[in-house]
């Protein structure tokens, strides 16, 4: 690569870099309205940069006219909406476990390790399945599992039965094993043979694009959902109870949501990859 070719490529990164620095402050920066306002348009000001020097610079980090394909966007974006989904488990889950089933700290994280043993045990299984079927069906059937698996956890109660709080998980987690082994040889089947490493970045980042936005809307559900109950006189316990299922099924829905998108572009285009 020439020194144009890399000073391109630092110029790519850097704007890249502001963009997500911007992204990820503005969630962790809490409640305070004027710093995440600032740091949101921090973040819209480095996406305008990275997308202006990508446009303009003779060897892009990414061709952006992948992102004209509607295949190709439905895939990364279902990538990002379904970690949304994914990262109510950990963001919730830890409290219930410990607050309202009452187990101790290893019970707890026993169970709570369900989903990503699940995750673990699903990797192999998509391979050999992307290879058998496609990676649209292996995707839309990991889908439809976290679907399956965050409802079964919305409807935990306040006496729930130990045995039956892992199986929910690991339902949950090896429809993600499933679905992110597929959506990553969706993108990378997409893409030119060298740019097959960029593939794999920009799955990580819509992945981590969805934890980060699950981080923030997922906790904004929440809270709304528990004031709502404190405000009509319902005790802590039972506030968080209800924030807790309300927030489950939503992300159940989200995922329900994107096993239907993708059956829809499935009938549309048939077996073809993206």
């Amino acid at each position: 690569v020439d020194g144009r070719g890399r000073l391109e490529d630092h110029a790519s990164d850097l704007a890249t870099v502001l963009d997500w620095s911007g992204a990820s402050d503005s969630v962790v920066v809490g409640h305070s309205l004027g710093g995440t306002v600032a740091l949101a348009l921090a973040a819209a000001a480095g996406l305008a940069g990275f997308l202006t020097w990508e446009r303009r610079c003779a060897s892009p980090l990414i061709d952006l006219s992948l992102f004209r394909r509607g295949g190709f966007l439905l895939v990364n974006a279902a990538n990002a909406l379904i970690n949304i989904a994914i990262f109510s488990v950990m963001l919730l889950v830890p409290f219930y476990l410990t607050a309202v089933a009452g187990l101790s700290t290893i019970l707890g994280g026993i169970v709570l390790a369900s989903g990503p043993i699940g995750m673990v045990v699903a990797s192999p299984i998509a391979g050999r399945a992307v290879a058998r079927f496609s990676p649209q069906v292996v995707a839309i059937g990991g889908a439809a599992l976290v679907a399956a698996g965050l409802f079964a956890v919305s409807r935990w109660d306040g006496a729930p039965v130990v045995a039956l709080l892992a199986p929910a998980l690991f339902v949950q987690g090896f429809g993600a094993g499933l679905f992110q082994v597929a959506n990553l040889d969706m993108v990378t089947g997409a893409m030119p043979a060298a740019d097959r490493g960029v593939a794999g970045s920009l799955a990580m980042l819509t992945r981590t694009v969805g934890v980060v936005g699950g981080a923030a809307l997922l906790s904004l559900l929440f809270g709304e959902l528990q004031a709502s109950s404190l405000a009509e006189g319902r005790d802590a316990a039972a506030s968080f109870l209800g924030a807790f299922r309300g927030t489950l099924l939503a992300a159940s829905l989200l995922a329900a949501a994107i096993t239907a998108m993708l059956i829809a572009r499935r009938r549309r285009t048939g077996a073809a990859r993206v």
